[in-house]
């Protein structure tokens, strides 16, 4: 936008080499200003000076209160703190509705498992968590038998059952 009307205003004043010359020193001068509206209004002062309006002249601008900005840093959360035993298991898979700080994973048993019309996994543990399957890997799920689900990058959930290294991508639903 700075180059646009510099680039206007410069080929405006090609009509003689001494305005030039002043104009030019002009919009270097307005180039150097700092703040962006006392700067938009040196641009609006040389333009109008080349239509040849000799009766602008702006106000100075008033000193606008600045809007104050919170340095406070948020304190992290060690280990063992009344902040982190706060974070109970029900609260475990909803992080992107609400903050907690919670564990990266947990032991849970399955009470149930059904599969929808496109082979994925609804799977309900016995707390009454309610986790779907989101990506289309196989998984035996087995009610006898104990499960992990863990935090992955960017918010993903895995289920996998504690013997085993293979896992399926799921998000909690209820």
């Amino acid at each position: 936008m700075k180059k646009l009307i510099t680039f206007t205003l410069v080929s405006l004043i090609s009509c003689g080499a001494a305005a030039q010359t002043s104009l030019i020193g002009d919009l270097r001068a307005c180039a150097g200003v700092k703040n962006s509206l006392d700067r938009l209004m040196c641009y609006d002062k040389v333009s109008k000076r080349l239509n040849g309006d000799s009766k602008v002249d702006y106000p100075a601008p008033s000193a606008a209160p600045q809007a104050q900005v919170s340095t406070r840093t948020p304190q992290p959360v060690v280990a063992g703190s009344p902040q982190l035993q706060q974070a109970q298991p029900e609260q475990f898979g909803l992080e992107y509705k609400a903050t907690f700080d919670t564990p990266d994973e947990m032991r849970v048993d399955i009470a149930s498992s059904k599969k929808d019309v496109y082979g994925k996994m609804t799977i309900t543990t016995a707390d009454g968590q309610v986790w779907k399957q989101m990506d289309s890997r196989k998984l035996k799920i087995d009610t006898n038998q104990s499960y992990l689900i863990t935090k992955g990058a960017m918010g993903a959930f895995y289920l996998q059952a504690v013997d085993s290294g293979k896992r399926i991508k799921v998000k909690r639903i209820k």
